[in-house]
């Protein structure tokens, strides 16, 4: 069971938090030009060096590391058949929303879990050198590497399903309400955190960022704020919850609405605003709900 949890927070590290915009961008590209080859100037290939590298602290906590890293090489390579073939479809049908990326996803959580029953490794105490040839009296100049509990694994894993991963899945429901029109005011799309595959630029926010609007026009750098706003606010929430602070989540909403009080007095922008908000605190209340149940 606790492979199996390293081996989802590796996937879940590598897909979501170490993968950047413009890697995700530069995969779209590629496909869209060259969607039926796989060469070595493949974007893809980055992002599957980035999740076999994720999944070697693995190495801190089981022994047969030869097994290990034959265990990952295949889950790297599965992840990047599934990727591809993900990006193929998505890129011929112009399409790609939650129901890619939800399938997707349980494809590659699938492919682990089997992936964990079938390569046997054994947890074992690993131990860290210190200062090379420095003894000490007390333990022969060894520092214990701690066995990271499960519900701490649990923890860390639906703190990022419910921040980083919920703003991909707000991304996909404000998307399929075709939110855009000129009435949209750039904050709001902002503050919902309108993402597009694991992190990235929505088309939404492309159809915005070219609008003849100077103030429909978004900068990268509103967007990565947005971006940025949506998850420390959801990570907040999870938290008050989980630590029982309910209240304190008001402070969240008065803030936001102090800071969007001209917005708000159209109602058009307000109620974009209110979606986006309550799709944002209502993943947040799940996790902090869920992280509460795990540790009591």
């Amino acid at each position: 069971m606790k492979l199996l949890l390293y081996l989802i927070l590796a996937h879940l590290v590598a897909d979501f938090v170490l993968q950047s915009d413009q890697l995700v961008k530069s995969k779209n590209d590629y496909y869209k030009e060259f969607n039926k080859y796989i060469s070595i100037k493949n974007p893809l290939l980055k992002h599957g060096i980035l999740v076999l590298l994720s999944m070697q602290i693995l190495h801190l906590f089981y022994d047969n590391s030869l097994l290990i890293i034959l265990m990952t090489i295949i889950i790297t390579t599965g992840h990047l058949l599934i990727d591809h073939k993900k990006l193929i479809i998505t890129q011929q049908s112009c399409k790609n929303g939650l129901l890619y990326f939800s399938l997707e996803q349980f494809l590659h959580l699938l492919w682990i879990y089997f992936a964990s029953i079938f390569f046997k490794v054994s947890y074992t105490q690993k131990y860290i050198w210190l200062f090379g040839s420095y003894k000490s009296k007390y333990n022969n100049g060894e520092i214990e590497i701690p066995d990271i509990d499960t519900y701490i694994l649990g923890s860390i894993i639906i703190l990022i399903l419910f921040s980083i991963v919920a703003g991909s899945v707000i991304s996909f429901i404000l998307e399929k309400l075709k939110i855009v029109n000129n009435e949209v005011d750039v904050h709001v799309i902002e503050i919902s955190n309108v993402m597009i595959e694991e992190g990235g630029v929505s088309d939404v926010q492309e159809e915005i960022a070219v609008s003849n609007e100077p103030s429909l026009a978004m900068s990268k750098t509103n967007q990565k704020i947005g971006i940025k706003i949506g998850i420390i606010e959801r990570l907040l929430v999870i938290i008050f919850v989980a630590m029982g602070q309910y209240s304190a989540m008001g402070l969240i909403l008065a803030v936001k609405s102090i800071t969007r009080f001209e917005e708000l007095k159209n109602k058009k922008k307000s109620e974009y605003y209110l979606l986006g908000t309550l799709l944002s605190f209502l993943f947040g209340i799940l996790g902090g709900l869920l992280i509460k149940r795990l540790i009591d």
